[in-house]
């Protein structure tokens, strides 16, 4: 693709596309009240979408944490009691287990074990922000992304992408991308297969071995040589191929559609 051709395809993703992401998964300023302040809110915020790998959604464990989750607070009587309590992250890791019994799934216990019991233990971390997770870890994005990207980073069965996922969608909902220092912005790039295959459209050098990092990297310089938020790139370029494109193998001809249609409405 040419550089005119590049910069309609990423002010597409960045555009429409990230406008429909933000509504469809509740990522607008307008849910940072709520995050902030409350605090069992922002346990759910990690939780809900702390299993966006492989699998993990599809078998609804987030929805089941939740469900866990309000089962332990309802038991105990209030969130605060619940976090205070010593063994909270066995508590709701066995109420975890239960429920997805109840359901017939697998509790994936190599994985999800470490990614419950580390959520609550970032909750309980978090005692001076009245155990937000949310507020917690928003206040070391301000202070520092590469200690807020290793406190995720270090939770067992949380990887470089699911860190980048969930810190690109907090700077988003707190809306400070602007705030975030350039060198830094490469921690909000979640790179999946369809971001590394729309990245290896746009930019014919990069490749299958491309590593991730060099193409979160590529992402961030190119966006902000042509004005465009790497956050809404990042979203829109992702809900464009999960819900439009639907076949990662498909995503070259269909934006090489959308070039040719450029094409033809600048001819005079």
């Amino acid at each position: 693709m040419n550089l005119t051709e590049q910069k309609y395809i990423m002010e597409l993703f960045a555009g429409n596309w990230a406008e429909k992401y933000q509504k469809e998964h509740y990522r607008t300023p307008q849910e940072a009240p709520s995050l902030l302040g409350t605090a069992q809110k922002g346990l759910e915020y990690f939780l809900r979408n702390g299993f966006a790998r492989a699998g993990g959604e599809q078998a609804g464990y987030g929805d089941i944490a939740i469900k866990a989750l309000n089962n332990c607070v309802k038991s105990m009587g209030s969130y605060a009691i619940f976090m205070i309590k010593e063994d909270s992250p066995e508590i709701l890791w066995f109420e975890f287990e239960g429920l997805c019994k109840k359901q017939g799934k697998g509790a994936n216990k190599r994985v999800n074990e470490g990614v419950i019991k580390g959520f609550i233990k970032l909750a309980k971390e978090s005692f001076q922000n009245n155990y937000n997770p949310f507020s917690y870890v928003a206040n070391k994005i301000h202070s520092s992304m590469t200690d807020a990207f290793l406190t995720l980073r270090n939770i067992k069965g949380i990887g470089d992408k699911i860190s980048a996922f969930l810190l690109r969608d907090i700077v988003c909902i707190l809306d400070i991308e602007a705030k975030v220092r350039f060198e830094h912005r490469i921690f909000l790039q979640p790179i999946d297969r369809w971001i590394k295959e729309a990245a290896i459209c746009l930019w014919e050098d990069l490749g299958e071995r491309t590593p991730n990092w060099v193409i979160a990297l590529r992402i961030i310089d190119k966006c902000n040589d042509f004005g465009v938020s790497g956050v809404r790139f990042n979203q829109g370029a992702w809900q464009y191929g999960v819900t439009e494109v639907k076949d990662v193998g498909k995503l070259r001809d269909t934006l090489e559609n959308i070039c040719v249609q450029l094409k033809k409405s600048q001819q005079p």
